[in-house]
């Protein structure tokens, strides 16, 4: 299983990082946070979300 970062996804997608974010802070995405860096990772499973 492949896991994508906020820029990969927002490049997929066409959309803005910002937008991705708005999705985290819904609920809608449930993307892990790295503790040391604080980036998020998606799955496949957030990509299939968005498609």
């Amino acid at each position: 299983m492949q896991n994508y970062s906020i820029s990969e996804l927002a490049r997929i997608f066409k959309i803005t990082k910002y937008t991705i974010r708005h999705y985290v802070n819904e609920g809608l995405l449930s993307p892990e946070k790295n503790s040391v860096s604080s980036y998020y990772t998606f799955s496949e499973t957030d990509l299939y979300r968005l498609w």
